[in-house]
């Protein structure tokens, strides 16, 4: 709780730090979403390197791997929720302070940028993970991870 608490607090710090004026009542939410992602898709790389190096493979199976992949799946999808939410929200209610944070990051320069956070921290993440079969394959597992790794650093 209290880490949840601080980072939180500390990520809107940081944002605030490059943007004073700026302002969400849901992006702590959005970045903890984030965070959940990133640490489920670390800790199924984990397993899945220990599973072929030796110390899991008698542990864990492929019921194991499907559901971190279900994991993996629900949490994309849960933050791909609330990355929307926020940008609704925001673009609804057009208040000078808010919608600038948008404004900067859908202008021309960045508008690849923008659409490739949501393609490469969801759409793929979704459309591979749907099948059952890819979620019981570690190689497909495994570079849906590394994707999930290389967007959340986007």
């Amino acid at each position: 709780m209290v880490f949840a608490a601080s980072f939180s607090v500390a990520s809107t710090d940081w944002l605030m730090s490059l943007d004073p004026h700026w302002s969400s009542t849901i992006f702590a939410v959005y970045v903890f979403a984030g965070l959940v992602q990133l640490g489920l898709a670390v800790t199924t790389l984990m397993v899945l390197i220990l599973r072929q190096r030796g110390p899991f493979r008698a542990v864990v199976g492929e019921s194991h791997l499907h559901d971190l992949g279900k994991l993996l799946f629900t949490f994309s999808t849960f933050w791909a929720y609330i990355w929307l939410s926020q940008y609704l929200l925001i673009w609804y209610g057009n208040l000078p302070e808010e919608v600038t944070h948008y404004m900067s990051r859908t202008s021309p320069a960045w508008i690849r940028l923008f659409l490739l956070n949501l393609v490469v921290n969801w759409v793929v993440p979704f459309l591979v993970l749907l099948p059952r079969a890819t979620k019981r394959s570690p190689a497909v597992l495994a570079g849906v991870c590394l994707l999930i790794l290389a967007g959340r650093w986007l």
